[in-house]
């Protein structure tokens, strides 16, 4: 009796114009992407250099100890102020400046990337995972690291 007295209610409040009527709810159709079947994947041509890749990420491996993690990451850290540094001898000889305004520009440059690494965060698609994004964060402060030491050492240098 109630459940007949609650379906009236809800006709007269349609009736007035109070409700909108229900609706039937229509069944979703499949896509035609969706209906065809997918092709196989095409095979992969191997040339020397992704052989040569392949061999190499398959022997290398994670460091054992604490001493190799740290050597490994002052290594990178070596590396990438090396090519920041490069990049400041060039820009420098390219200006016709003296060195400190290279590591000035080549410092800001390095800064102004690592923030849109790291600021892209809210536009990032769907399928990155988190592991993605904490690399993401772990590389740019790297890069925020190697560009402050070249805007450092362009103080020191300037400052003598």
């Amino acid at each position: 009796m109630l459940e007949q007295h609650k379906r009236s209610h809800a006709t007269v409040r349609a009736a007035l114009g109070f409700e909108p009527p229900e609706r039937a709810r229509k069944q979703l159709t499949p896509l035609e992407s969706e209906l065809r079947a997918s092709a196989p994947p095409s095979p992969r041509r191997h040339g020397p250099w992704s052989r040569f890749r392949t061999r190499r990420r398959a022997r290398r491996q994670a460091p054992q100890t604490l001493a190799r993690f740290i050597a490994r990451g002052l290594t990178r850290l070596a590396v990438a102020l090396a090519v920041g540094a490069a990049a400041a001898l060039l820009v420098a000889r390219l200006l016709d400046r003296p060195l400190t305004i290279g590591l000035y520009i080549a410092g800001a440059t390095t800064l102004g990337l690592t923030f849109f690494m790291t600021a892209a965060d809210d536009s990032t698609p769907y399928y990155i995972g988190q592991h993605e994004r904490e690399q993401r964060v772990r590389i740019s402060l790297s890069y925020a690291l190697v560009g402050l030491i070249l805007i450092g050492a362009g103080v020191v240098l300037e400052a003598r």
